[in-house]
């Protein structure tokens, strides 16, 4: 009997939990500050509830607003979600979600481009939202389908910002008339007195070009002794253009253009067309480094207006269709996927499995030293006169 009283009692207990769980589907979603979502939804759900929503709004920077535009069409397309794309310099989108934030309004949900502009600005402003309580789709959420069985992020917290693609770093270009390649093994060999006044570099105090300099600053082989002898013993000229550097350097008015960044396209298409110009991939003595770039990282901002629609985007992007939409796109960076073809990339731009890489923007130590690395770079500019 004493077992029947109990069983009955637990039965009643189901039913009544049973229809709680109804009465949360029926209600819907609680909202916790700062826009996220209590709990993860159904992907259906959270489709149709994106579709209501009927738009996400992306803030990107300027190489991520040129390379996802086709993207954006195959996107609408399958989920019915309008992408409103905002761009710009990180610098200048960040300067605009600021300046709403102190004027209470808020029109972006999720942001792409640099981890610098994103370290420097947006986390210590707690603009962003926490990345995992978004992903809900199931290729999504398991990580074995990523490169090293995890999920990387380039925020010391490591849960703000979201990298999604690693490539192969190429830290300078060179002139290949008057640099011989097999002769430059070490970053070290780059201070080489032949090479005094014939070096081109972007702004290193800039942050479109964080990840370098962080790397540089944070190495236990190149430091602040390497940037300082470099732009102070050199006669670097800076460069604001970034393509003008890739022109120099195919004229010959330079043998080096340091800290390329998305200019690499740049120099890959002078190359195409037969000039002397040449990206270098290959690992030098300090080790081999991995870059992420400008169009490689996302985060989830918070207080956003289509929390739906931003999550059906985030996670239909890091799906195993949305990143061979985005490699077939750019045909430059190397998702952290790893159950894609990777045929679109030239071999040098696909990371090694036998290589060991350096991958700072990966790793919260290092994260924290972003703006001690960007303020010893205006530091020693300033001491050279280029700043």
């Amino acid at each position: 009997m004493k077992h029947k009283l109990k069983h009955g009692h637990g039965s009643k207990q189901q039913a009544s939990w049973k229809m709680g769980v109804l009465a949360w589907f029926l209600a819907g979603p609680v909202f916790l500050a700062g826009g996220g979502l209590a709990a993860a939804d159904p992907w259906d759900d959270t489709v149709a509830k994106g579709k209501e929503e009927g738009k996400v709004v992306i803030v990107m920077g300027g190489a991520a607003s040129r390379e996802f535009a086709p993207i954006f069409p195959v996107f609408e397309k399958k989920f019915g979600i309008q992408v409103i794309g905002s761009s710009g310099s990180g610098r200048e989108s960040a300067d605009r979600i600021l300046a709403e934030r102190r004027a209470g309004i808020h029109t972006a949900d999720l942001w792409y481009g640099g981890t610098a502009t994103m370290n420097t600005r947006l986390v210590p402003q707690k603009v962003l939202d926490p990345v995992e309580p978004e992903l809900i789709l199931p290729e999504v959420v398991d990580t074995s389908k990523w490169w090293g069985g995890k999920r990387w992020y380039g925020d010391h917290e490591s849960k703000y910002i979201l990298l999604f693609a690693a490539t192969p770093s190429n830290n300078f270009s060179v002139n290949t008339k008057l640099v011989d390649l097999n002769k430059i093994n070490s970053f070290f060999d780059l201070l080489d007195p032949k090479w005094k006044g014939k070096i081109v570099s972007r702004d290193p105090s800039s942050t479109g070009v964080g990840l370098t300099i962080l790397s540089w600053y944070a190495h236990p082989k190149l430091g602040k002794d390497f940037i300082r002898r470099l732009y102070t013993e050199m006669n670097v000229t800076l460069v604001r253009d970034f393509r003008q550097g890739a022109d120099w350097l195919a004229k010959g008015k330079f043998a080096f253009y340091i800290m390329p960044g998305r200019a690499r396209q740049d120099v890959e298409k002078l190359a195409q067309l037969g000039l002397p110009v040449q990206n270098v991939y290959k690992p030098l003595k300090e080790g081999a480094e991995l870059g992420v770039g400008g169009t490689s990282s996302a985060a989830v901002i918070n207080n956003r207006p289509h929390p739906y629609a931003a999550r059906v985007f985030l996670n239909w992007w890091l799906s195993r269709d949305g990143q061979i939409a985005f490699m077939n796109a750019g045909k430059e960076d190397d998702s952290m996927r790893i159950d894609i073809p990777k045929d679109v990339l030239e071999e040098r731009l696909r990371r090694k499995s036998n290589v060991e890489y350096i991958f700072s923007e990966a790793d919260p130590e290092i994260q924290k030293l972003f703006s001690e690395a960007f303020d010893y770079a205006s530091t020693v500019l300033k001491g050279a006169g280029l700043k």
